[in-house]
């Protein structure tokens, strides 16, 4: 199972059908803090394992990037949903609450 996208979705996806989420950050890096935090967090994870540190840092670096993943994820998500279908930027999306 690809570690870079979350269980089911991404590169994850039973149909193989979805973007990775790597991919969607890096398109998203230069206007969204929060998908270049994920990059960086992927990056420091990546270093980590290639410098063959020990389990306690491998681990850390790992929720790290898990961590910054699932937030890059709510955000791109919430900018989308706020988008009009043409791509402009809309007005709110409608509360269910």
């Amino acid at each position: 199972m690809p570690v870079c996208c979350p269980r089911q979705l991404g590169c994850n996806a039973p149909g193989s059908d979805q973007p990775c989420l790597l991919a969607l950050c890096a398109e998203a890096a230069e206007n969204e803090p929060a998908a270049a935090m994920a990059l960086r967090r992927w990056s420091g994870w990546r270093q980590a394992l290639a410098r063959g540190c020990e389990h306690a840092e491998r681990r850390f670096h790992r929720r790290a990037y898990e961590r910054a993943r699932e937030r890059a994820a709510a955000v791109l998500l919430m900018r989308s949903a706020t988008r009009s279908p043409d791509g402009a930027p809309g007005g709110r999306a409608k509360q269910l609450a």
